[in-house]
């Protein structure tokens, strides 16, 4: 089994959710009482909401870059990131990868359907005020699902939870006529399947 290295803490939350996930996905592969092989990174949330909302994108990426390089020196095999907003400066801190729409868009063409900046400012306020927080309320949760309704309209054929908190606040039996894809669980899982390939 390869080893599993997480830079997590962005959030705290979500970084627990990625290990039982992981976890989870190992045992009902392997059966018994298989768990993965799991190192773990976990950066200050206070300092990676700064570099975010101060646009900080240069300093944030060294800093994940000195948590990958020590994950290396640990032992990981391969890292992955607990945070779909700090992709966006993936190469700073790791080689070969890219900020996910362009991603998709030059290896897959997909088209990707953002929300407005309006809605976006929204979007972030609730991660960092309350989901961050573990608080989940029910103005939110349909404040997300009325974005959601708003990119189905606007030709979106499926929705992306582009943050790892989001899946906690809204789920696929909220909107069961448009595929929600929930990102911590498919990274968590394409995390343990890799761990567990040949």
């Amino acid at each position: 089994m390869k080893t599993i290295g997480i830079i997590g803490g962005s959030t705290d939350l979500a970084t627990v959710e990625y290990y039982k996930l992981i976890n989870a996905h190992v045992r009902a592969k392997l059966g018994g009482l298989h768990t993965g092989e799991i190192i773990i990174n976990s950066m200050n949330f206070e300092r990676s909401a700064h570099f975010v909302t101060n646009n900080l994108w240069n300093e944030g990426g060294e800093y994940l870059h000195r948590k990958a390089l020590s994950l290396e020196r640990a032992g990981a095999d391969f890292i992955i990131c607990v945070s779909n907003t700090w992709h966006r400066v993936s190469e700073a801190f790791m080689k070969d990868s890219g900020y996910l729409p362009k991603e998709f868009g030059s290896r897959f063409g997909i088209t990707i359907v953002v929300p407005t900046e309006e809605e976006q400012t929204y979007i972030d306020d609730v991660i960092f005020n309350e989901l961050a927080k573990s608080q989940f309320t029910d103005e939110s949760r349909h404040g997300y699902l009325n974005i959601v309704d708003k990119l189905v309209s606007r030709g979106a054929q499926g929705v992306i939870l582009g943050c790892t908190e989001i899946p906690l606040l809204i789920e696929q039996k909220d909107r069961p006529s448009i595929p929600l894809f929930n990102t911590l669980e498919l990274h968590a899982r394409g995390a343990a399947e890799m761990a567990l390939a040949g």
